[in-house]
């Protein structure tokens, strides 16, 4: 378990092919904390997360025999056929009623369960993990970071965009500057390229747009 994007970052730069590998982003049902951009709910896992990493749907389900209990393969015909193609469940009160049924089994693995909710991270994710986004405000005071000029001009570089947030990145391409369609696909496929926008808003206003279009990008004031 990872409890931070560092974190994650550090592990993944690690590993022999990063590409094989994927980092799933999860919280409990009763958490309120917010997945990354983009990112995609793939179901519920009743689990012992965050004190375990115990699957109970890998336990007696995916590989039922694991117990010897259930050797005709019927005991979870009806929670099987809830599963979707993730082999987790659609919804939340599916995890909580198969948990009741697990538990009341005298064969079951104890501990304290729980429900998770599953996410898988997009291209855009994985782009910013191994190329963290980077901008400055160079050649003038800080204070611009919270709150620049309006009108102001900015110098966006951009370096590249996440293959699945293309089209995304060409629409707020044509947000933040006064460019057509064409041109503005133009310039996504064409990168890397700098730019020169006049932005009405603060410049993190600015980041965050540049960031859900998918971009890696370097933003520094017009000289």
């Amino acid at each position: 378990m990872l409890l931070s994007i560092q974190d994650a970052r550090d592990v993944y730069l690690t590993l022999g092919e990063p590409k094989d590998w994927e980092i799933l982003w999860v919280r409990l049902t009763e958490e309120t904390g917010q997945a990354p951009p983009q990112s995609v709910r793939l179901g519920f896992e009743p689990s012992w997360y965050p004190k375990g990493y115990f699957s109970a749907l890998c336990d007696c389900m995916c590989f039922p025999r694991w117990h010897g209990t259930d050797e005709a393969g019927t005991l979870f015909a009806d929670y099987h056929a809830r599963l979707n193609a993730h082999g987790l469940f659609e919804s939340q009160n599916d995890a909580v009623d198969f948990i009741r049924f697990y538990v009341s089994l005298d064969w079951r693995e104890t501990g304290d369960y729980s429900v998770v909710e599953v996410y898988s991270l997009s291209d855009a994710f994985y782009e910013h993990l191994i190329h963290p986004v980077r901008y400055s405000i160079t050649g003038q005071s800080t204070e611009l970071l919270a709150g620049s000029l309006p009108g102001m001009t900015w110098d966006i570089h951009l370096e590249r965009v996440a293959r699945d947030r293309k089209i995304v990145g060409i629409k707020v391409l044509r947000d933040i500057t006064d460019m057509g369609l064409a041109e503005a696909k133009a310039v996504v496929e064409g990168l890397p390229k700098t730019v020169a926008v006049v932005y009405l808003g603060d410049v993190e206003s600015l980041r965050q747009q540049l960031f859900e279009g998918g971009f890696v990008f370097h933003i520094s004031a017009h000289v």
